[in-house]
């Protein structure tokens, strides 16, 4: 009894923390937009409520392990991901599932292209190479430290809990004196120069990648840059603007509620006094008058999921005509692949495409959308209507059978899968064979701050 509640208690702490689509990460765009997170429980900075005016969404999802690009190391294993062992603790295994680097790592990154990795040992970071020896002695005593941007950076968390940014070398170079950073994102673009960051005294600006003061920290809220260069921020009135890279205003706060502008140029927004939205342009003209009760965040087009005065969801072009719906409980944006999720009254998912055409039926509580970190996918998790998880290819069919309390497909290949009996991870094939066996020695001796080998073998 005891073992089945603190099951029960693991899966609602998993659950509890909840974002759009693909759930909390280091850095987390305006609009849900993701980038790579190191391999702990709870990432840096991210904390509840980071949707700029956005309230509860019903495709919210647990996040659970990251899902890295794989390097290829200079050695016969090929590329290695994070992942965590029956011990608990995180190593790191090849396409095939087997641990090649054993799991003793209270958090693992991804391989950097130098071949080197960041791990957590012993609340300690340091640097594996591929084989699994320390290229750098753990002695760095950072609370966490994120997946590196491209512009060779990682947020990090110093003893005291302030936050900064990192080189490859572990040292600072933007100091941790900030309470929250949300990284060098973009949304619907190349990564970001500038990083909103959260002073101490709770106010938010933008650090360029030397840790320049951009634009001064006075703003409650500060999100990543759109593809037209503009921010949304929110102001001490409670008011959403939009700041341009050099901190001008370029439409001034006079917004209850905004969102970030999207790949067609226009923003939702609602007036102080308003109850409906409308869509502004860059320059902060009304071009579709307020007629939305709700507005979801930018896809991966020129369309936008907005709700009508009855609460029914559809997608609206840019002269703000529903070119889909309304008729939807939910809609999600679209992603990489084309394809949007859409709930129906009876609580149902599915998917369609552009065309509102539906590509798979609604026979999920929950499905995704076969598309991950911007790059699209030939298989996702579902949820059934019986309650357990499975994974199910392109034509709604299950490659891994419906059966676990939770499953999520990764862009690896593996799927974990969270049941009573496992530790709390079980890591499977598409066909449903365990790729990590579950008879791993967990007691392999732990490596020591010198170039010993920590290989699984």
């Amino acid at each position: 009894m005891t073992g089945s509640r603190n099951f029960a208690l693991f899966l609602l702490s998993l659950f509890g923390c909840v974002f759009l689509l693909t759930g909390s990460v280091w850095a987390q765009g305006a609009e849900g937009q993701t980038n790579g997170q190191a391999a702990e429980g709870n990432p840096a900075g991210a904390q509840d409520g980071d949707q700029a005016g956005e309230g509860d969404d019903l495709f919210s999802m647990p996040q659970t392990l990251p899902q890295p690009e794989p390097i290829v190391l200079p050695s016969a294993e090929g590329p290695l991901y994070p992942t965590r062992g029956p011990s608990g603790l995180f190593g790191y295994a090849n396409a095939g599932g087997i641990m090649v680097i054993k799991d003793v790592f209270m958090a693992a990154n991804p391989f950097l292209p130098d071949g080197t990795a960041w791990v957590n040992f012993e609340n300690a970071y340091g640097q594996i190479d591929g084989q699994g020896r320390w290229a750098r002695e753990p002695k760095l005593k950072f609370l966490r430290v994120s997946e590196f941007f491209p512009n060779g950076l990682a947020e990090a968390q110093a003893e005291g809990g302030g936050f900064g940014f990192i080189d490859a070398k572990g040292d600072w170079v933007v100091e941790p004196v900030y309470k929250r950073t949300r990284g060098f994102a973009s949304d619907f673009g190349p990564p970001s120069d500038l990083a909103p960051v959260m002073t101490m005294d709770s106010k938010w600006g933008y650090v360029d990648a030397k840790g320049k003061v951009v634009i001064e920290p006075e703003y409650l809220e500060a999100r990543p840059f759109a593809p037209n260069g503009l921010a949304l921020v929110k102001n001490s009135e409670n008011l959403y603007g939009y700041v341009d890279r050099e901190g001008r205003l370029a439409i001034l706060p006079r917004f209850a509620e905004a969102r970030g502008f999207g790949p067609n140029g226009l923003a939702p927004v609602k007036e102080v006094g308003q109850e409906l939205f409308g869509l502004i342009d860059q320059n902060g003209d009304m071009i579709v008058p307020p007629r939305f009760s709700k507005a979801a965040g930018a896809s991966n087009n020129d369309l936008r999921a907005m709700a009508d005065q009855d609460g029914l969801w559809g997608f609206v072009d840019r002269s703000g005509n529903f070119v889909i719906g309304p008729k939807y409980q939910r809609l999600g944006p679209f992603g990489a692949r084309g394809l949007a999720r859409f709930r129906l009254e009876d609580g149902t998912m599915g998917l369609l495409n552009q065309l509102d055409q539906w590509v798979l039926e609604p026979l999920y509580l929950f499905v995704g959308d076969f598309s991950s970190q911007g790059k699209t996918t030939e298989y996702t998790h579902a949820h059934a209507p019986d309650g357990l998880w499975g994974v199910i290819n392109l034509s709604g069919e299950w490659e891994v059978s419906p059966r676990h309390v939770f499953c999520r497909y990764r862009l690896d290949g593996l799927v974990e899968t969270a049941n009573p009996e496992s530790q709390p991870w079980d890591y499977l094939t598409l066909g449903g064979e365990p790729r990590v066996p579950l008879g791993y020695d967990q007691k392999l001796e732990r490596p020591s701050p010198s170039p010993k080998t920590a290989l699984g073998r």
